[in-house]
C-alpha cells in the first residue's frame, strides 16, 4: 500500500510504501477510517495499518477469519479470500468471499476478533463469493458474484449464525 500526496494534484508524489512479508496474492479493497487502513488482503486476510503520520506506515495488526466456514475443509476452488469491507464504529464489516461476511470487532486495533459471521443459507452448496458490502442505516448491501445482489436487514441478528 502507498499513501500519495495529492496537495499538487499535478505533481503527486508517494510518501510511504507498505509491503506486506507475507507471501500472498495481493490486496483486493483498502478503506480508511480515521488514522487506520483496512486492507481486504485476499488470503492474508483482514490487515491494519496505522497511517496517521504520511511518512510512516505502521503494521498494527492481521486478522485472517476461520477458513471452515461454510464449507469445513475447501479445497483451493473453495477457499475465501477477503475483499470489499465497510467500517462502522469499531466494526469492520468483511466480504470473505467463498467465507460469507464477517463482522470483525476492531476496538482493540491490536487484537480483531470475529464477533459474528452470516452467510445466505438458501444459496448453501452454491458458490457464494461474496464481494463489497456497502451499509445504509440498518441495512446491508452485499455484491455476490455470478449476478446476485443481498439486502440484509443487519437490525436482526438472528439471521447471524456463529
Amino acid at each position: 500500500m502507498a499513501i500519495i500526496d495529492l496537495t499538487d494534484p499535478e505533481n503527486a508524489f508517494v510518501t510511504d510504501v507498505w509491503i506486506s512479508a507475507a507471501a500472498g496474492r495481493g490486496c483486493a479493497f483498502v478503506t480508511v477510517s480515521g488514522d487506520y487502513a483496512y486492507l481486504g488482503a485476499m488470503s492474508q486476510g483482514l490487515i491494519i495499518l496505522r497511517i496517521s503520520d504520511s511518512e510512516h506506515i505502521e503494521f498494527v495488526s492481521q486478522y485472517i477469519p476461520d477458513i471452515h466456514f461454510p464449507v469445513q475443509n475447501p479445497n483451493s476452488i473453495q477457499l475465501p479470500n477477503a475483499r470489499g469491507m465497510e467500517v462502522r464504529a469499531d466494526t469492520v464489516w468483511l466480504c470473505y468471499d467463498a467465507g460469507g461476511l464477517r463482522i470483525i470487532d476492531i476496538s482493540d486495533k491490536s487484537q480483531p476478533d470475529e464477533i459474528n459471521r452470516y452467510i445466505n443459507p438458501g444459496a448453501l452448496g452454491k458458490q457464494q463469493a461474496y464481494n463489497n458490502i456497502v451499509l445504509s442505516g440498518n441495512t446491508a448491501y452485499i455484491a455476490v458474484d455470478f449476478c446476485r445482489l443481498e439486502i440484509l436487514d443487519i437490525s436482526k441478528l438472528k439471521i447471524f449464525l456463529k
